[in-house]
């Protein structure tokens, strides 16, 4: 890390990646040895991108837990489900997987199929109220499964083609929870038998535009309240500690680490996240095992221009090598990890 970098605070640094590159981000972090909490921006509802498929998971657990659903649990895959880039099943022949398995593609390797199967059996309708009502998260929100996300940022529906990207924004912004989730159900069903290698015919062309429909219709929650989600994950609070831990170990298995993990020491640093990426965003929200000092910290970075994605991605990781660095070297005032 240059010089320059390690002399900055980790709130200078926030805000250095967000002024100079002319981006929005959101940051959370809480030291749960001392009780410290760095938030900034972190009450605004910023794009989820795949961290959203930690709620997700959580909704999977409590489902488990009253009796309507169970790990051993298979449910079908269809080539209408398939939905690509990330992950290995849109590659895969029709057949059947268990809840189980599903949970760890989805996490694991970020697996859109895999969540779009799990969403479908649990639904969207029960993730928002668990994470709103239950939990009492009321900046998040869920209108749309990913294969939804990708039909929207590719302009796959008719009406959003003659339309201005200021109309588009204003006619969306406007719309409440129930027409946002009917019109993304529209669009499914407009493009249920459409295959992904035609969506480059009518759609966007270029890389703004997809980053700009993208940020628009994604499902959002403020880094606040992500954090402490994965805080009470972490702290066994959310549907059971047995699930937790289990969710915790699943954590521990991702392996798209380009955010906040970037830079770090793998075989020092004990890491648990979900990251997360479209046009011109990027997330990460996890929790950092230092001996001392378990963090909970949640970030998430929208509007970025395309051509400084990797020069912003770079800059995430440098923020999480000092995180890593001034809690590995901070003086703690609990006796010991209070975690699971």
């Amino acid at each position: 890390m240059d010089q320059f970098f390690k002399d900055m605070s980790i709130e200078k640094f926030v805000e250095f990646i967000k002024i100079v590159n002319n981006i929005t981000f959101g940051f959370s972090l809480e030291d749960l040895s001392t009780g410290e909490k760095i938030n900034i921006n972190a009450d605004v509802p910023l794009p989820l991108m795949s961290t959203v498929k930690v709620p997700l998971m959580a909704e999977v657990f409590y489902q488990i837990k009253e009796g309507r659903l169970n790990l051993d649990d298979r449910l079908p895959m269809t080539n209408e489900m398939k939905v690509p880039p990330s992950g290995v099943l849109c590659f895969q022949e029709e057949r059947e997987y268990s809840v189980k398995e599903l949970l760890y593609l989805m996490i694991s390797i970020s697996d859109n199929t895999a969540t779009d199967i799990l969403l479908e059996k649990v639904g969207i309708e029960n993730v928002r109220t668990r994470m709103r009502e239950e939990l009492g998260y009321k900046s998040f929100t869920m209108h749309t499964n990913v294969r939804g996300l990708w039909l929207m940022s590719f302009g796959r529906y008719e009406k959003l083609h003659s339309m201005r990207k200021e109309e588009i924004a204003s006619e969306w912004t406007n719309l409440g929870y129930k027409e946002k989730r009917r019109f993304v159900e529209k669009v499914l069903e407009e493009n249920r038998d459409r295959p992904f290698t035609k969506f480059e015919e009518g759609g966007p062309h270029n890389y703004d535009d997809l980053a700009f429909m993208a940020n628009l219709v994604d499902n959002r929650c403020s880094t606040s309240e992500m954090n402490d989600l994965m805080k009470k994950i972490l702290m066994g609070e959310v549907v059971g500690e047995e699930s937790c831990k289990y969710m915790h170990h699943i954590l521990g298995t991702q392996q798209c680490d380009d955010g906040l993990g970037f830079y770090f020491p793998w075989a020092s640093i004990d890491y648990r996240n979900k990251t997360g990426g479209i046009w011109g965003g990027s997330a990460d929200t996890g929790i950092i095992r230092l001996p001392r000092h378990p963090i909970v910290v949640t970030m998430q970075a929208t509007n970025i221009p395309g051509a400084i994605t990797m020069k912003v991605k770079k800059e995430i990781g440098i923020l999480g090598e000092k995180i890593v660095e001034h809690y590995s070297n901070a003086p703690s005032t609990a006796p010991k990890d209070p975690s699971l």
